[in-house]
C-alpha cells in the first residue's frame, strides 16, 4: 500500500493513516505485514516534514515502522512521482496542501497499481483487505 500524505493535513491524512493502522494490524495478527505487506507512506512536504518530524508522526499514530516506510522527497520529485499515478498535488499560499483524495494505492510486486483507494472516512478497510487477500493468494499460485 502507498499513500501520498503530509503531517500539517488537518483532515484526509490522519485519517487515512489510523485506517491504515487498524490495516496494519490485521495484517499483523495474520502474520503477513512486513513480510508479504509492506505499507509507504510518502510525504510531499519536505520543509516541515524532517525526519525526526516524520518519527514524532508514526509513533503518535501508531505506525509499526518494522513495515512501514514514510519517505520524503523535493515537492519537485514527490510531485514527479504522484502525477505518474495520475494523483495531483498543489501547494496553497498558507503553505498547506491540497490532493487528490485517491491518494492510496494497492502496488504489487511488480510495481503495477492494482487498485486505487478514497482516503480518509470513505475507506473501506474491508475491501481493501479482500484485495490484498486476493493479491496474496495470486501470488502463491504463481509461485
Amino acid at each position: 500500500m502507498v499513500s501520498f500524505i503530509f503531517t500539517r493535513c488537518p483532515d484526509i491524512c490522519p485519517a487515512t493513516t489510523a485506517n491504515m493502522v487498524l490495516l496494519q494490524d490485521s495484517l499483523r495478527e495474520r502474520g503477513v505485514f512486513g513480510k508479504d505487506v509492506e505499507f509507504v507512506s510518502i510525504s510531499f512536504d519536505p520543509d516541515n516534514d524532517t525526519p525526526e518530524v516524520l518519527r514524532q508522526y508514526a509513533d503518535r499514530m501508531g505506525v509499526d515502522q518494522n513495515g512501514w516506510t514514510l519517505l520524503r522527497g523535493t515537492e519537485e520529485e514527490v510531485g514527479k512521482l504522484a502525477s505518474g499515478y495520475n494523483l495531483s498535488i498543489a501547494k496553497l499560499e498558507d503553505g498547506l496542501f491540497a490532493h487528490s483524495v485517491t491518494s492510496l494505492l494497492l502496488i504489487d510486486r511488480q510495481q503495477r497499481v492494482r487498485n486505487i483507494y478514497r482516503m480518509g472516512e470513505d475507506m473501506d478497510n474491508e475491501i481493501i483487505l479482500k484485495e490484498i487477500d486476493d493479491l496474496l493468494k495470486e501470488r502463491q499460485r504463481n509461485s
